[in-house]
């Protein structure tokens, strides 16, 4: 790495696992300002993230929830029925199948809908959960691709392209301070 500014000194900061998770700047400043920048800007684009995750998943579990009401108002319905038909004395037993088949088949979605609701319910607890952890988030770091921590808060007053790579991609680190004063590193990868 050069004392020499480089002639494009952007890199990218990624916060999730995908390619829309990250965020380019500019390494042209000492490392104390690079580092407030990063962290405004990462929690920004995480917490929106996050919340509008959040509003989709209130809306798909309000319409898996009626879809849940229907197939079950439908089981009640084909169930009714089905009793009728037995106090009836039915002669023709294809006519039943056909009605527990059918039965079978909305329980079945039934079922589908409950797994499908308690998985976006997991989703949303660990989304509240990360959205706390972005906004509770004090000091922050960077790491290589391979983990190991540049840390640019240790550098505060050198300017971040003598230790920066241009156009290479690192990680968001959550500095932890222990009752000891200890530091502990911790990747940000938030899946939204």
């Amino acid at each position: 790495m050069s004392a020499e500014k480089p002639k494009h000194p952007f890199f990218f900061v990624r916060y999730g696992p995908d390619e829309r998770s990250r965020v380019m700047f500019n390494s042209g400043c000492r490392c104390h300002i690079l580092l407030d920048t990063i962290k405004e800007q990462c929690i920004s684009h995480l917490d929106r993230a996050i919340r509008k995750r959040l509003g989709e998943i209130y809306e798909e579990v309000k319409q898996i929830k009626k879809n849940i009401r229907k197939l079950e108002v439908q089981k009640i319905s084909q169930s009714r029925r089905g009793s009728m038909d037995t106090t009836r004395q039915n002669d023709e037993n294809k006519e039943g199948d056909v009605k527990n088949e059918s039965l079978a088949k909305i329980e079945a979605s039934l079922e589908a809908e409950k797994e499908e609701e308690k998985k976006r319910q997991e989703e949303e607890k660990r989304l509240n959960t990360d959205l706390q952890t972005v906004q509770t988030l004090d000091k922050i770091d960077i790491a290589s691709q391979d983990g190991k921590p540049i840390e640019l808060r240790k550098n505060r007053e050198v300017y971040a392209f003598t230790i920066l790579t241009a156009n290479d991609t690192y990680k968001l680190l959550k500095i932890e301070v222990d009752e000891n004063g200890g530091e502990t590193e911790i990747t940000i990868e938030v899946n939204v």
